[in-house]
């Protein structure tokens, strides 16, 4: 009972001793910026701290983190030991489920002490590695953001970035053997192979569009041709939205989109040109 009153005493001194250092942290100007989306005005106040290379804004994550560490060290007890223990809850051995893509089989794995995860495809009942990040950046800052599988799992555009940028680099890779076949292409985005398994989708979003918020550009590419070649097929007019591109791998029927509007394409087996129609989805 004494034991139990103790501890509820020392309980209440400690939130007590808590709730009179008051959270203050620096306060954040409200820049209004006004837009019209569909009719409505939308007010944002703090559009201002997505330019991160703002002195205003590195002054303002400044003073948030110096603010930030400083309270926690008046109010919370050190736990010398914490980072350690949570650095080796994550670095354990992890599976990921398989894979299927066509008749081929894939996995990711991350062994404790890897610094990024690894792509293996079954071949023969064996794992082989066809995909390891840190052979492209041996500091392990660089990691793996997407994998695009062909129809029938034999090649795939592998999308990577450094450093937690939103900027993407892209690869086509043989699934086989993991031999880089074309890349690196910077600067592309949503890669999709087309049907034929030939060709592809990609989007344009490098540190140009980010900065300046740009519309984005679609393009349609024959893969292992020059870049440059790519087939412009559509953008926005302004960056707030998004153009959609879908190749449906059992029809000839295209689907790209702006906005609600959508447009169709059909693409011939012999000549490869397309037709298109707009498909208003309002209707």
């Amino acid at each position: 009972m004494t034991k139990t009153l103790l501890s509820g005493g020392l309980l209440c001194l400690s939130l007590a001793s808590f709730a009179q250092t008051k959270f203050m942290p620096p306060s954040t100007p409200a820049m209004p910026v006004i837009d019209t989306m569909h009719g409505m005005l939308l007010t944002d106040n703090y559009r201002w701290l997505e330019n991160k290379e703002d002195p205003n804004v590195v002054e303002w994550t400044q003073s948030q983190h110096d603010y930030g560490e400083a309270y926690l060290k008046r109010t919370q007890k050190p736990h010398p030991t914490l980072r350690d223990e949570i650095a080796s809850y994550i670095d354990l051995d992890f599976e990921g489920p398989l894979n299927k893509e066509g008749k081929r089989v894939f996995q990711t794995i991350k062994r404790k002490g890897d610094k990024q995860n690894k792509v293996y495809t079954i071949l023969n009942g064996n794992k082989v590695l066809i995909w390891d990040p840190v052979q492209l950046d041996s500091t392990g800052s660089t990691s793996t953001q997407g994998f695009a599988y062909t129809f029938d799992g034999e090649r795939a555009g592998v999308s990577v970035q450094k450093s937690g940028a939103e900027i993407s680099t892209t690869y086509i890779i043989d699934t086989r053997s993991g031999k880089i076949l074309y890349g690196p292409y910077e600067n592309l985005s949503n890669f999709q192979w087309t049907k034929d398994q030939q060709h592809a989708y990609f989007t344009i979003r490098g540190k140009e569009q980010i900065d300046n918020q740009l519309p984005l550009k679609s393009y349609w590419w024959k893969v292992g041709d020059p870049i440059e070649k790519a087939t412009f097929i559509g953008t926005t007019s302004d960056a707030k939205n998004s153009f959609y591109f879908y190749d449906n791998r059992y029809s000839d029927v295209k689907l790209f989109g702006r906005k609600r509007l959508l447009f169709q394409q059909l693409l011939h087996s012999q000549n490869r040109n397309f037709r298109q129609g707009p498909i208003d989805l309002r209707k």
